[in-house]
């Protein structure tokens, strides 16, 4: 028999890591093969005889858990990793208590009820107490394994270990069936340009195909029919749900894949299925959808996880008209759903002419707005409302209808929520909100801590408002955490791994840290090239290529081989290689080669390079009409007025609004790097007559003097902005550092404090307040509130500084040993 234990070495009583290792030697011993799964390293004792696998996460690989006959877990907790890293093996649960608050223990319950978890226990109150639950699995009440004193010999003791082992694993087996059949069930419509792709990539994974027409006026039927699918002909009545269900009805198969036309199947994927659909304990599987919207490149593809495989049981059918859903009816068949890590389905029905050729926003968006009209009081019907307004791009409209479903709603636990909340934190991205998208985004954290999505677009905000620093700091522990469970309904793909290093490189790019967004881009390429099984090579190489060739031309810059930069440049704008690069990555590259072209004395191409500018960011480019102007070549009337079109934002009285620092910092810091200090202080000057709000630019000029160096001038305009009461977290931070380092660790600490108190959920002041304590020799409260971060953060930082700290005092303890001047 093969077992797999489930261990947190780190924080388990010392009793428990003893019975495992008790128990997994003597299983071993008696011909088992044993393995546990533990995080942290081993104690000296462990024995040698039993593998220890360190994991990061007990989301581990499925081909690791995969191998195993059985599984325990020793912790609650672990239920639910467990289900995500899609474990084909029996799961048995290791408790005697339960130390969570009430909201915990409804996501435990809730987890045991949706898997046939067994019970392992020596209480029979813990075992009442999950019975009563209603869990799904069979309890054991085994106390003889944690009273090694009750007289049990070990033999003994083992074989019933045994016993019971070999009981859940042949129970597991008899459901195990080798003939288990999958159907495939699709909807058509004049699909004939697509249809043929979509069928022979599941061809080989399926035994039955069913293709049901709503009303083809080209030849889709005679396509599907020439691919070996049976064609059910249906008149189509605005309700995808029942076109779906006519589908079904004429499956026999065990399993049902769900595609749509305009979607195809990976190779690597078809294994994956067949394996995945003999697992006796999953009814239904959460598979990656990737959809493409414009240009194929990691901004153009999103993400999320979608349920198109599951069980065909009596009852489980689709609802709803739009946004049709399968999960509700199956999860009153209870059954659980699960991730399937490897399998991805490719969307291509958001591409820019298919959409136009099949029209299906406007379809959609008159399906939802009827099902709004005749359910004014459902909050499903108005999310989806919101989400076809967000695809048509009217994001005010979206952000109205987000907000109305979030009123009524039942529970923030509903299977959509998470959706929503992050549907709605977007559409108020696009809007220019980002100071409410950043709170919305801080509120459900909260609700949901383990949606690293919320992480994701905290700091795609960021980047938006131009705190680089905070950016890549909460990206790079989106990438620490991984990506969202499968529990949590909308997310994406690659928001804890190669999305989130892609968003980096927004971030280093506004660092001027080009050799970092090189290398960031290339890795994120490279993951996302593995993760969706090589889909998306080409562009993201020629992107990494055009990033490469911006390094070399700030490495000209840098030399102050301007020429030579602006060759570069240019060749970075030749419309071949320019369809590689991002939005937000030409929003840096245009103002920059803007000035360097000013700064080197060869302005034919501003004019043009502002019209672009224009396209991409329009505040950026009335930014460069305002500071620029007293260097802008004088060309005709007509070009600038073709290169700087009206500006929108203009309101009706001439009042032009004030700049934003994220359309001026691009300008201002290529300045510095051209050495015309002159334009800088004079771009300041007009700045600071009105054009830029004072706070604003107090806080964010001191951050740009602290990355130079020059840390008098930073701290006098950060203490400026404290004054003007425009400060944030993470200027506050700087003022505490540089107090710390003068010697004032009064200030120092006040600054710290103030910044917990704006921003808890950022570890850098704790970790600086807890270093300024140990700083005046007080390293145990230093201790006391790291111990008190771990609730409000967690994350590396504060474990790393913990233990720094807890090695200096064990080091000031530790007696002084004199050494010999020959030692």
């Amino acid at each position: 028999m093969r077992v797999a234990w489930l261990l947190d070495i780190e924080r388990a009583p010392q009793a428990l890591v003893t019975v495992i290792a008790r128990c997994g030697r003597a299983l071993a011993r008696r011909g088992h093969e044993v393995g546990v799964f533990g995080t942290g390293g081993a104690p000296p004792w462990w024995p040698e005889e039993l593998p220890l696998h360190t994991v990061t996460s007990f989301r581990v690989a499925p081909e690791s858990l995969w191998h195993y006959d059985v599984a325990i877990a020793t912790h609650w907790s672990q239920v639910g990793a467990v289900a995500d890293a899609w474990s084909a093996a029996p799961l048995l649960l290791v408790t005697d208590g339960f130390s969570g608050g009430g909201e915990q223990w409804d996501v435990f319950t809730a987890a045991l009820r949706s898997l046939p978890v067994g019970i392992l226990s020596g209480s029979d109150e813990m075992v009442a107490r999950l019975q009563r639950a209603g869990v799904a699995g069979k309890a054991h009440i085994y106390p003889a394994l944690w009273d090694s004193g009750n007289g049990v010999g070990m033999d003994a003791e083992i074989a019933g270990l045994e016993a019971i082992l070999a009981e859940v694993v042949a129970e597991h087996r008899s459901r195990i069936r080798a003939d288990v059949t999958l159907g495939l069930a699709m909807i058509v419509r004049d699909e004939r340009e697509s249809l043929q792709r979509c069928l022979a990539s599941a061809a080989p994974v399926v035994d039955q195909m069913v293709v049901v027409d709503t009303g083809s006026q080209d030849d889709s039927a005679s396509v599907a029919l020439q691919a070996g699918a049976t064609v059910v002909r249906h008149q189509w009545q605005n309700d995808f749900a029942a076109a779906r269900n006519a589908g079904l009805q004429q499956l026999t198969t065990d399993w049902v894949l769900v595609l749509d036309a305009d979607e195809e199947l990976t190779r690597a994927s078809a294994p994956l299925i067949r394996r995945a659909i003999r697992n006796p304990l999953v009814g239904g599987f959460l598979i990656d959808m990737v959809s493409f919207e414009g240009d194929v490149t990691i901004s153009g593809a999103s993400c999320h996880a979608g349920l198109r495989l599951f069980r065909r049981l009596p009852g489980v059918q689709f609802e709803g008209a739009l946004h049709e859903q399968v999960a509700p009816s199956l999860l009153r068949a209870h059954t659980c759903i699960r991730p399937l890590p490897g399998v991805s389905i490719l969307h291509y029905g958001y591409l820019g002419a298919t959409v136009e050729a099949y029209d299906k926003k406007r379809r959609n968006l008159e399906i939802a707005r009827r099902q709004a009209e005749a359910e004014p009081q459902n909050s499903f019907v108005h999310y989806n409302l919101g989400v076809e307004y967000a695809r048509r791009g009217e994001w005010s409209k979206a952000v109205k209808e987000l907000q109305r479903a979030f009123r009524l709603l039942r529970s923030p636990y509903v299977p959509y929520a998470t959706a929503l909340v992050r549907h709605l934190a977007t559409c108020l991205m696009h809007l220019g909100r980002h100071h409410e998208a950043l709170d919305v985004l801080e509120r459900a954290r909260a609700v949901y801590p383990g949606f690293v999505d919320l992480d994701y677009l905290q700091g795609l905000t960021l980047n938006r408002l131009g705190r680089y620093e905070e950016a890549l700091e909460i990206l790079n522990r989106c990438q620490e955490k991984g990506d969202s469970p499968g529990i949590y309904m909308g997310s994406q793909v690659g928001a804890g791994s190669f999305l989130a290093r892609a968003a980096t490189v927004e971030s280093y790019l506004g660092l001027g840290q080009l050799d970092e967004a090189v290398a960031a881009h290339r890795t994120a390429a490279q993951e996302m090239a593995e993760r969706l099984g090589g889909a998306i090579p080409n562009p993201s190489r020629s992107a990494s290529r055009a990033l490469t060739t911006w390094a070399q031309a700030e490495e000209h810059v840098r030399a102050g081989r301007l020429q030579d930069a602006l060759r570069a440049f240019r060749e970075l704008l030749d419309p071949g290689v320019r369809q590689a690069l991002l939005t937000t990555q030409l929003s840096q590259l245009l103002p920059r080669k803007v000035v360097l072209e000013l700064a080197a004395g060869d302005p034919c191409l501003v004019w043009q390079d502002l019209g672009l500018l224009a396209g991409v960011n329009p505040g950026a480019a009335r930014a460069a009409s305002l500071l620029l102007e007293p260097w802008l070549p004088s060309f005709c009337g007509v070009e600038q007025e073709r290169a700087l079109p009206a500006d929108p934002t203009r309101v009706s009285d001439g009042v032009t609004p004030q700049l934003r620092w994220s359309d001026v910092a691009v300008f201002l810091t290529t300045m510095l790097d051209v050495g015309r200090e002159d334009w800088f202080q004079r771009a300041l000057e007009r700045l600071c007559s009105g054009l830029m709000d004072p706070g604003e630019l107090d806080r964010e000029l001191g951050k740009l003097y602290l990355r130079r160096g020059l840390r008098s001038r930073a701290a006098t305009h950060l203490l400026s902005s404290v004054q003007r009461g425009c400060a944030d977290s993470h200027a506050l931070c700087i003022l505490g550092e540089i107090s710390s380092d003068l010697g004032l660790a009064g200030e120092a600490r006040t600054f710290f404090r103030e910044a917990i108190r704006r921003q808890p959920r950022d570890s850098r002041p704790w970790v600086s307040l807890a270093r300024a304590y140990h700083a005046i020799g007080r390293s145990r409260w230093g201790l006391r509130i790291l111990e008190l971060a771990r609730r409000h953060t967690g994350g590396n930082a504060i474990q790393v500084a913990r233990l720094a700290l807890s090695i200096d005092i064990q080091v000031a303890q530790s007696p002084r040993v004199a050494v010999s001047p020959k030692a």
